[in-house]
Protein backbone atom coordinates (compact mmCIF):
# COMPACT_ATOMS: atom_id res chain seq x y z
CA UNK A 1 0.00 0.00 0.00
CA UNK A 2 1.43 3.49 -0.88
CA UNK A 3 0.47 6.74 1.11
CA UNK A 4 1.70 9.94 0.09
CA UNK A 5 1.61 13.14 2.03
CA UNK A 6 3.32 15.13 4.71
CA UNK A 7 5.38 13.60 6.95
CA UNK A 8 4.97 14.67 10.44
CA UNK A 9 8.02 13.96 13.65
CA UNK A 10 6.78 14.41 16.94
CA UNK A 11 7.95 12.36 20.26
CA UNK A 12 9.68 9.83 17.96
CA UNK A 13 6.90 8.99 16.46
CA UNK A 14 6.68 9.39 12.73
CA UNK A 15 2.98 10.37 10.60
CA UNK A 16 2.16 10.85 7.40
CA UNK A 17 -1.17 13.07 7.15
CA UNK A 18 -1.61 11.62 10.51
CA UNK A 19 -0.96 8.04 9.55
CA UNK A 20 1.38 6.58 12.72
CA UNK A 21 3.85 4.81 10.27
CA UNK A 22 6.01 1.69 11.82
CA UNK A 23 8.85 -0.66 10.86
CA UNK A 24 9.01 -4.46 11.38
CA UNK A 25 11.80 -5.02 13.85
CA UNK A 26 13.06 -8.21 16.16
CA UNK A 27 10.62 -7.95 19.29
CA UNK A 28 11.55 -5.77 22.24
CA UNK A 29 12.06 -2.83 19.94
CA UNK A 30 9.97 0.04 19.31
CA UNK A 31 8.54 0.01 16.11
CA UNK A 32 7.66 3.69 16.01
CA UNK A 33 11.02 4.69 16.64
CA UNK A 34 12.73 1.98 14.19
CA UNK A 35 10.39 3.62 11.44
CA UNK A 36 11.51 7.12 12.63
CA UNK A 37 14.83 6.34 12.28
CA UNK A 38 14.23 4.84 8.97
CA UNK A 39 12.58 8.17 8.22
CA UNK A 40 15.50 9.91 9.02
CA UNK A 41 18.15 7.71 7.63
CA UNK A 42 16.48 7.83 3.79
CA UNK A 43 16.73 12.36 3.85
CA UNK A 44 13.63 13.13 5.38
CA UNK A 45 12.49 15.38 8.46
CA UNK A 46 9.73 17.17 9.56
CA UNK A 47 7.32 18.79 7.02
CA UNK A 48 8.26 16.79 4.11
CA UNK A 49 6.35 15.62 1.03
CA UNK A 50 7.08 11.95 1.25
CA UNK A 51 5.84 8.72 -0.37
CA UNK A 52 5.84 5.75 1.63
CA UNK A 53 5.39 2.16 1.11
CA UNK A 54 4.43 -0.84 3.15
CA UNK A 55 1.46 -2.98 4.74
CA UNK A 56 -1.35 -2.27 7.08
CA UNK A 57 -1.92 -3.96 10.74
CA UNK A 58 -4.40 -2.14 12.25
CA UNK A 59 -4.48 1.60 11.95
CA UNK A 60 -0.10 1.57 11.84
CA UNK A 61 0.97 1.06 8.14
CA UNK A 62 4.53 -1.09 8.52
CA UNK A 63 6.77 0.97 6.01
CA UNK A 64 8.99 -1.11 3.74
CA UNK A 65 10.42 2.22 1.37
CA UNK A 66 10.05 6.01 1.84
CA UNK A 67 10.93 8.21 -0.69
CA UNK A 68 11.13 12.23 -0.25
CA UNK A 69 8.85 14.06 -3.15
CA UNK A 70 9.33 17.69 -3.96
CA UNK A 71 6.57 19.90 -2.09
CA UNK A 72 4.78 20.72 -5.36
CA UNK A 73 3.34 16.68 -4.97
CA UNK A 74 1.82 17.08 -1.75
CA UNK A 75 -0.21 20.44 -2.95
CA UNK A 76 -2.63 18.92 -5.03
CA UNK A 77 -3.19 15.63 -2.72
CA UNK A 78 -4.15 18.23 0.16
CA UNK A 79 -5.79 20.62 -1.56
CA UNK A 80 -8.32 17.06 -2.81
CA UNK A 81 -8.11 16.51 1.15
CA UNK A 82 -9.39 19.44 2.36
CA UNK A 83 -12.42 19.17 -0.32
CA UNK A 84 -13.23 16.09 0.68
CA UNK A 85 -12.85 16.76 4.18
CA UNK A 86 -15.06 19.94 3.53
CA UNK A 87 -17.69 17.88 1.78
CA UNK A 88 -17.32 15.17 4.53
CA UNK A 89 -18.46 17.85 7.79
CA UNK A 90 -21.20 19.12 5.37
CA UNK A 91 -22.84 16.07 5.26
CA UNK A 92 -22.15 15.14 8.52
CA UNK A 93 -23.64 18.53 10.01
CA UNK A 94 -26.75 18.39 7.52
CA UNK A 95 -27.06 14.66 8.74
CA UNK A 96 -27.28 15.71 12.27
CA UNK A 97 -29.71 18.65 11.60
CA UNK A 98 -32.12 16.30 10.09
CA UNK A 99 -31.92 13.77 13.09
CA UNK A 100 -32.14 16.99 15.73
CA UNK A 101 -35.64 18.55 13.68
CA UNK A 102 -38.04 15.23 14.81
CA UNK A 103 -36.35 14.96 18.34
CA UNK A 104 -37.18 18.64 18.60
CA UNK A 105 -40.60 18.73 16.97
CA UNK A 106 -41.54 15.57 20.16
CA UNK A 107 -40.16 17.15 22.87
CA UNK A 108 -42.39 20.24 22.06
CA UNK A 109 -45.37 17.79 21.35
CA UNK A 110 -44.45 16.21 24.95
CA UNK A 111 -44.41 19.56 26.63
CA UNK A 112 -47.73 20.47 25.04
CA UNK A 113 -49.05 17.70 25.89
CA UNK A 114 -48.46 17.79 29.74
CA UNK A 115 -50.41 21.12 29.43
CA UNK A 116 -53.62 21.47 30.98
CA UNK A 117 -56.29 22.34 28.75
CA UNK A 118 -57.40 26.22 29.32
CA UNK A 119 -60.96 25.57 30.42
CA UNK A 120 -59.17 23.58 33.43
CA UNK A 121 -56.65 25.98 34.11
CA UNK A 122 -59.68 28.55 34.27
CA UNK A 123 -61.48 26.38 36.56
CA UNK A 124 -58.04 25.36 38.99
CA UNK A 125 -57.54 29.39 38.96
CA UNK A 126 -61.28 30.04 40.04
CA UNK A 127 -60.91 27.28 43.05
CA UNK A 128 -57.91 28.94 44.19
CA UNK A 129 -59.22 32.29 44.54
CA UNK A 130 -62.40 31.26 46.22
CA UNK A 131 -60.07 29.24 48.80
CA UNK A 132 -58.56 31.98 49.26
CA UNK A 133 -61.20 34.44 49.75
CA UNK A 134 -62.94 32.07 52.47
CA UNK A 135 -59.21 31.40 53.96
CA UNK A 136 -58.97 35.23 53.94
CA UNK A 137 -62.17 36.05 55.85
CA UNK A 138 -62.25 33.23 58.56
CA UNK A 139 -58.98 34.82 59.62
CA UNK A 140 -60.03 38.27 59.57
CA UNK A 141 -62.68 36.77 61.59
CA UNK A 142 -60.95 34.75 63.90
CA UNK A 143 -58.52 37.77 64.85
CA UNK A 144 -60.61 40.40 64.94
CA UNK A 145 -62.68 39.58 68.39
CA UNK A 146 -58.90 38.08 69.27
CA UNK A 147 -57.80 41.65 69.17
CA UNK A 148 -61.00 43.76 70.28
CA UNK A 149 -60.26 41.12 73.70
CA UNK A 150 -56.74 41.45 73.87
CA UNK A 151 -57.40 45.13 74.08
CA UNK A 152 -60.16 44.89 76.56
CA UNK A 153 -57.61 43.31 78.92
CA UNK A 154 -55.48 45.98 77.92
CA UNK A 155 -57.35 48.83 79.14
CA UNK A 156 -58.97 46.70 82.22
CA UNK A 157 -55.28 46.60 83.49
CA UNK A 158 -54.37 50.42 82.69
CA UNK A 159 -57.81 51.17 85.04
CA UNK A 160 -56.82 48.55 87.97
CA UNK A 161 -53.45 50.37 88.00
CA UNK A 162 -54.89 53.60 88.53
CA UNK A 163 -57.20 52.81 91.04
Amino acid sequence: MDKTGTLKIENGESRVDGTLLGRNVPSGQDPYGAATDYVIDHNCDNGDCVSVSGSYQGKVLYIDSVQKLSADQCQPLAAANLIIAERVSAVTVAAKARSAAPRKAAKKASVIAKRPAPAKAAKKAAKKSVVKKSVVKKLAAKSAPAKASSSRKAAKKMTTKGR
